[in-house]
Parts: C-alpha cells; sequence; structure tokens
C-alpha cells in the first residue's frame, strides 16, 4: 500500500463507506479503488477523484497524512496506556486534536472503545488490528513500537506468551522512540520471559535493563513493578533470602504510591510464604503481627494466608487461636486443597489418627486436576506424618515425589 492507498483506505474507514459508496460518489470503478487501497495501481487522475471525494485537500496529502500519524501517536497512546498510569494528556498532541479534521474523524471511529486494555473485545481488537495493518505503511517507527506493545499487551491478557513475547521483542528491535517507551518495552518482554519459564536468565536480564532505564527517567513505580517480577523469580527458584530481600525493596518504593498497595500485600503474603516454605513458623506469627490492622484485613481475605496462618498457629502450639481460626474462615477457602489441608489441621488437634487422610485425599485430586501448586506443602505434612508412624516405605515414596516436584 503507498501513502495515497493508505489515505484513501483510513478515510473510507473512518466516513463508514463502503468501496461501492465510494464507487459512486467518485465515479471511479471497485475493481480500481481496491487496487489503490492495496497500493496496486497509481493512476493519478483517479486518486485525485477519490481523494476530491472523500474531502482531502488534493494540493496538500503531505499535510493529510502527517496528521494520519499523529492521530495514530495519539489512539495508540492513549489505548495501551504504555507511557504513564496517569491520563495522558500532551498539549501538542491537543492542539492538533482541535485543529486537524482528520484526527477529529480518527478519534471519533476509534476512541469509543474503551481507553482500558483489558475491556477490549475481539471484535474491537480484530478492528482495530485490521485498521492499523492496513496503516503500517505511513506509521512512524515510533507508531510501529508503540502498535507492537498494544499487540503483545492483548495477546498477555489472553494468556498466548509466544505471540506476545514475538511482538515485545518486535517492538524491542524498534530503536526509535523515547526512553521510557523502550522501558516499557523491555519491562513486559521480561515479565512474558518469566511467564514462559523457558528462559528466565534472560527474564532476569531483560527486566534488569528496563530497571536501569526507569532510574534514569526517575519512574519508580515501574522500578517497583521490575523489581517485584525479579523477586517472583527468585521466589520460583527457591532462592529465598534474595527473594526477601528484593521484595522488601520493592515495597519501599510501593509505599510511596497509593494505587499499589495491593502489591504490597503480594510482597509481603510472599515473604510470609518463605517463612512457612522454610518452617520458620514463629517468624511468620511476628512478621504478621508487625503489620497495621487494615494491611491485616486485607491479607486475611486471601485463601493462601489464611492457611498459613492456621497452619503456623498449629505448628507452635497456639490450638485455641488456632481452632477460633479454623471456625470462622472456613467458607472463605474455596480450594479443595487447602480446605484439606484445615481439615487435617482440625483433626490432628483433636488427636485423631486418621488426620492423614486429608493429605492423601488432596494429592489425589491434585493428580486428578492436573495442577501441583499447593503439592511442596502437602507433600511435607505427608512426609512428615509417615514419618511419625515410622512408615518409612511411604517417606521415602513421598521424599521422592517431592524432589521431583519442585
Amino acid at each position: 500500500m503507498n501513502k495515497y492507498g493508505s489515505i484513501i483506505f483510513l478515510n473510507r474507514t473512518i466516513q463508514n463507506l463502503s468501496i461501492s459508496a465510494l464507487s459512486e460518489i467518485s465515479n471511479v470503478d471497485i475493481g480500481l479503488i481496491s487496487r489503490i487501497e492495496r497500493g496496486q495501481l497509481e493512476n493519478s487522475i483517479k486518486i485525485n477523484a477519490l481523494l476530491e471525494a472523500l474531502g482531502i485537500d488534493i494540493n496538500n496529502v503531505d499535510k493529510a497524512i502527517y496528521e494520519t500519524e499523529m492521530a495514530l501517536s495519539i489512539v495508540l497512546d492513549r489505548k495501551i496506556n504504555v507511557l504513564d498510569t496517569k491520563e495522558y494528556v500532551d498539549s501538542i498532541n491537543q492542539k492538533y486534536l482541535n485543529n486537524c479534521p482528520t484526527i477529529e474523524l480518527l478519534l471519533i471511529n476509534l476512541m469509543h472503545m474503551t481507553v482500558e486494555l483489558d475491556d477490549v473485545n475481539k471484535d474491537e481488537f480484530d478492528r482495530l488490528v485490521y485498521l492499523f495493518e492496513k496503516l503500517k505503511p505511513i506509521m512512524g517507527k515510533r507508531q510501529l513500537k508503540i502498535y507492537y506493545v498494544f499487540l503483545g499487551l492483548h495477546y498477555s491478557n489472553e494468556d498466548h506468551v509466544d505471540e506476545a513475547i514475538k511482538c515485545f521483542e518486535l517492538a524491542r528491535d524498534i530503536t526509535e522512540g523515547e526512553v521510557k517507551l523502550h522501558a516499557i518495552c523491555l519491562y513486559y518482554l521480561g515479565r512474558e520471559y518469566m511467564s514462559s519459564r523457558r528462559n528466565q536468565f534472560s527474564a532476569i536480564l531483560v527486566t534488569k535493563e528496563a530497571i536501569d532505564l526507569f532510574e534514569k527517567e526517575a519512574i519508580y513505580v515501574r522500578i517497583g513493578d521490575a523489581t517485584l517480577n525479579i523477586a517472583n523469580m527468585a521466589f520460583n527458584q527457591k532462592e529465598y533470602n534474595k527473594a526477601e530481600e528484593l521484595y522488601r525493596k520493592a515495597i519501599k518504593i510501593f509505599e510511596q504510591f497509593e494505587r499499589r498497595k495491593n502489591l504490597i500485600i503480594k510482597c509481603i503474603s510472599n515473604i510470609e510464604n518463605i517463612y512457612v516454605e522454610q518452617e520458620q513458623y514463629e517468624k511468620f506469627l511476628e512478621e504478621h503481627e508487625k503489620l497495621d490492622e487494615e494491611t491485616k484485613i486485607l491479607m486475611e481475605n486471601g485463601q493462601v494466608f489464611i492457611t498459613n496462618l492456621i497452619f503456623s498457629l498449629y505448628k507452635v502450639n497456639h490450638y485455641e487461636e488456632c481452632t477460633a481460626l479454623l471456625s470462622t474462615n472456613r467458607d472463605k477457602v474455596k480450594s479443595v486443597v487447602l480446605q484439606k489441608v484445615l481439615m487435617y489441621v482440625e483433626e490432628k488437634i483433636a488427636n485423631k489418627k486418621n488426620a492423614y487422610l486429608h493429605l492423601k485425599r488432596a494429592m489425589s485430586y491434585m493428580k486428578r486436576e492436573g495442577y501441583y501448586g499447593n503439592a511442596p506443602f502437602v507433600l511435607k505434612l505427608l512426609i512428615n506424618e509417615f514419618e511419625e508412624k515410622g512408615d518409612y516405605k511411604n517417606a521415602l515414596l513421598y521424599s521422592k515425589m517431592y524432589i521431583e516436584i519442585i
């Protein structure tokens, strides 16, 4: 598609004209219009007729192209909100928005869609992609970079990790654009590498590069986001000391931003998960006591946290508190596996010999569902149970299973 084809296609689209309707008002054959839009025909007489029919100044096509590029910049920046979390308002863009009818037409046609990426449905997304694919020949490199980030974010939200990585890598390889945009691109690429679990080393390198760029631009909230991602990688690799240090670093950053309160909760929860994983139950309870009441309330809505809290109280022999929490919080726990863990704790407190059966049922459920997220926790409990009973054959069997899973 040449520049004329792009401009004709864009303006026909935003004016909701079919090819046949444009053919009727321009007296240009339908087949010729299609070929001109695809860049397969350059007939100046026919092109001029089409431009005139669409209300484009024949003598100032370059201005129309420039206005289109500006429109793309506005639409893409606002659509994916990649540059900042606050509303993106640019005085230069606003100037063009007020003065250029082409931009206004484009925005009327596209910006009725919701600004938040999560709210873009499949039909809207497909339409937007179709339009931008047609407009690629007149996009600047910066617009292309933003476009690939937009695609990557969409695929990420749809859990299409490979497609997301491909888009973010394409965006990364375009060097044009401000440092802030490149840092955002690297941040999301690192996040997808981490999700794929295939290239953790690259995930760490890319994320650290993003942090360096965020520091240069003084974008502290994003430094916190990226630090949290590296902490999660360390946690998944069982590097607990490093993970705890990074979680605490992220917390200090997030404390400056009210809108990151939920991530502070996540960091604290993961620190406490580390203590449970290392069987440091006293430390878990001490950490919990340090929290303010608001944070405690928010955390106590979490299923994993409630299970960890009840289990830690049980392990340090605070049976009364443990039983009270069991009776008031069991309904909050929807996970079948965690429910079995709580039933095990309850029967252990009551000295029932068959308590461990709940753990075996939890393992059976995980095998049936093919999900082993809580398996290490359950397996360690089972191993302890068999060792207590002197059943070292089963203890060894489950120990091997534990080693394979972790």
